[in-house]
């Protein structure tokens, strides 16, 4: 059995998240700190935890202006967020399997996996991030929710399905004319270069090295 918490976000947005019947809030001070302090504008609206049967649920939510915005971004976001949610599972994480970024909407989704030793007990867990865009300004909203519980497991799967992020989804934003002009560079230096200038070279450099390669 499982019940419904509502959870207010920011612009609109809310958590429906799905937790064990009975389950009690985790105080503040228990759960994982999320620094988003390097971001400018950024901000963590929402943190919570709870537990009940042997079962933790954990949601945090995290907004952002969608200055810098272009194609392919999304995997370097869900990729951090990823390497939060490992960190933040406790204990030794033994394994860690990240799902691919899929566009669900408006959104982007991923899913991962993750198998956990705190002492001597072992857990499972499994989790989901949702990435979306709210507002006229099109800020983002990066949403983590992360269940862990006993192994063999089999309870948390439900649980993270039935979680709903909720929001007014707009489209991404385009990407500025400065971060198109960089991302041509890019990906054709010579032929870009020119039209933009140098001003616009220094920092083709740092695109390139974040910006996700394409699967063969």
């Amino acid at each position: 059995m499982s019940s419904e918490i509502v959870l207010p976000v920011a612009a609109g947005v809310r958590v429906r998240l799905a937790v064990p019947a009975g389950a009690k809030p985790e105080p503040p001070g228990d759960l994982p700190a999320v620094d988003v302090a390097s971001l400018p504008g950024a901000s963590v609206p929402l943190r919570a935890g709870f537990r009940g049967d042997g079962v933790t649920v954990r949601v945090a939510c995290a907004t952002a202006p969608s200055t810098g915005w272009a194609p392919g971004v999304e995997e370097i976001v869900l990729a951090r967020a990823g390497q939060i949610a490992r960190g933040a599972l406790g204990g030794e994480v033994e394994r860690f399997e990240p799902g691919d970024v899929v566009a669900a909407g408006a959104r982007f989704e991923q899913r991962f996996e993750a198998a956990v030793r705190q002492g001597e007990e072992r857990l499972a867990a499994r989790g989901r991030h949702v990435l979306g865009f709210v507002g006229p300004a099109r800020d983002g909203v990066l949403c983590t929710v992360a269940c862990t519980e006993p192994l063999p497991g089999g309870g948390c799967k439900a649980l993270v399905e039935a979680t709903e992020v909720e929001g007014a989804w707009v489209e991404a934003p385009p990407p500025s004319l400065l971060v198109r002009g960089i991302l041509k560079v890019a990906e054709a230096p010579w032929e870009a270069g020119g039209a933009l200038g140098l001003a616009a070279l220094a920092v083709v450099a740092l695109v390139i090295a974040r910006r996700p390669r394409p699967r063969v």
